[in-house]
């Protein structure tokens, strides 16, 4: 990977020059392992380039502070900027941003309260994120020096933060309608009914988070709340989860987070990741209701993925079907019409080639006496290939003696409809 890049040339090649007089948005974004150098006065040869600008992301890209203030002259449709490094010592300039809604600073190394001197000159913010400043001597309360008169969001990332904090800056902050403060120590508790807090202290708050950031379209922020709900449940604290009303909502949310994102494989793949795991607290507190309301979330995203076509090598197949094998017998309704065709469906796609067909097979033997196969769910299931595909999964070598016995069993059963 190259150390330099000189991102005005590059730029400058590849782009057009009407695009580059129209380009409304640019995001060259970097990250805290790997840094690339963009050579001397990169940001003020693109602040040049794209005079239309308004949307611009160049967290973890370092520049000097006479460049930026430099570069803010030349960006007067700004309104959003994301910036942040550990040489950012001032944000001098920034007020030449009229438009400027949005600010986020990732890092930081401000020192002391004159370096945000300009940062109360922007009337117009309206969003406003602060992470770590690397400055020892750091006073957090400077960003809150003055007022924001039309500040409406506010993200605090500083890991620190409690609510003596919140309690203390909210004065300055008369407009402020939400506050996000995931993986600090803020739960809420001092802001006035009339403030959302969205919090990621216990499992109700991160999912509250997550819907908030779902309706926003934010995934690093569900990324990272999710990432919290790992933390707290199972990775670094392993607090028991266990309330049926938390485990509830976790469902809920969960659903609507699949539901959104199911066409983003990465998104998708963390929220089944996290249904499995909540189903398996709701097995293991064998929760009635609970069980009904998970177990037809994942038939939902079963017969997402058999409409897609989905392969069957895909592991959300043998990642599912074992929750719902144990699921079926916690569940107070469960929907045994649509687990039998889904079951069955499953076995016409694996084709008996894959292990957690034996899941689906054993399933099926649960329901053999309750099933209704005139059903409309069962129209265009294949009997015969069925038939053929259990024979193939009973000769498997890799299944126990209770598996086959069961699979067997449906075997035995399709015959008197053959």
């Amino acid at each position: 990977m190259p150390k330099y890049l000189f991102i005005a040339y590059f730029l400058g090649d590849i782009l057009s020059e009407e695009t580059k007089r129209e380009l409304r948005e640019l995001d060259i974004s970097g990250t805290e392992t790997l840094g690339i150098t963009f050579g001397d006065n990169w940001l003020e040869a693109v602040s040049l380039m794209f005079p239309k600008l308004e949307v611009l992301n160049i967290s973890h890209r370092e520049f000097s502070s006479e460049e930026f203030a430099i570069s803010c002259k030349n960006l007067p449709n700004l309104h959003t900027l994301r910036i942040g490094h550990y040489q950012l010592k001032n944000l001098n300039g920034i007020s030449k941003l009229k438009n400027l809604t949005n600010l986020v600073i990732d890092k930081s190394k401000f020192s002391k309260k004159k370096d945000l001197e300009e940062l109360f000159r922007l009337k117009n913010l309206k969003k406003f994120s602060f992470s770590e400043n690397r400055h020892a001597d750091w006073d957090y309360d400077f960003y809150f020096a003055k007022r924001f008169p039309k500040l409406t969001h506010l993200e605090i990332r500083w890991e620190k933060a409690d609510d003596g904090f919140l309690e203390k800056i909210l004065p300055k902050l008369p407009k402020l309608e939400v506050v996000v403060a995931i993986n600090t120590k803020i739960n809420g508790s001092s802001a006035p009914p009339s403030i959302k807090v969205f919090t990621s202290t216990k499992a109700t708050t991160i999912m509250e988070s997550i819907a908030y950031f779902r309706i926003n379209g934010d995934q690093k922020q569900i990324r990272d709340a999710i990432m919290r709900f790992w933390e707290i449940y199972h990775y670094v604290e392993g607090r028991r989860l266990s309330e049926p009303e938390e485990l509830a909502v976790c469902v809920d949310k969960m659903e609507m987070l699949f539901e959104s994102f199911k066409f983003d494989q990465e998104m998708s793949e963390s929220t089944i990741h996290c249904l499995d795991f909540i189903a398996g607290k709701i097995i293991e507190d064998n929760q009635e209701a609970n069980a009904d309301k998970i177990l037809n979330v994942l038939l939902k995203i079963l017969k997402y993925h058999l409409r897609i076509k989905t392969p069957p090598e895909n592991d959300i197949f043998k990642k599912i079907f074992p929750r719902i094998e144990r699921l079926i017998f916690v569940a107070r309704h469960p929907n045994i019409n649509t687990i039998c065709a889904l079951s069955m469906q499953i076995i016409l796609l694996g084709k008996g080639d894959f292990i957690f067909e034996q899941m689906c097979a054993t399933v099926l033997s649960v329901f053999l006496d309750d099933m209704d196969l005139s059903s409309e769910l069962f129209e265009s299931i294949n009997f015969r290939k069925l038939y053929e595909y259990l024979k193939k999964i009973v000769k498997r070598k890799d299944q126990c003696r209770l598996r086959i016995d069961r699979t067997r069993d449906v075997i035995r059963y399709i015959e008197l409809f053959m």
